[in-house]
């Protein structure tokens, strides 16, 4: 059995960046996940829902 997977643009977030840049990139991008990236590694992944909770949870602070 084969799998493909389909993948558009990929896109990356630096891994030092807020919540908020986060959120407006996805916005702006029409994505519900971004890869996080570190001196060309990615370190992880973020979704809109873990952004969503953690504002929530945490509140946002402007910096």
């Amino acid at each position: 059995m084969k799998t493909s997977i389909q993948i558009g643009n990929v896109i990356f977030i630096p891994e030092d960046a807020d919540a908020m840049d986060a959120l407006n990139i996805m916005s702006t991008e029409n994505v519900g996940q971004l890869l996080v990236q570190d001196k060309g590694s990615i370190t992880g992944i973020v979704s809109r829902t873990d952004l969503t909770r953690s504002i929530e949870v945490l509140g946002y602070r402007e910096r």
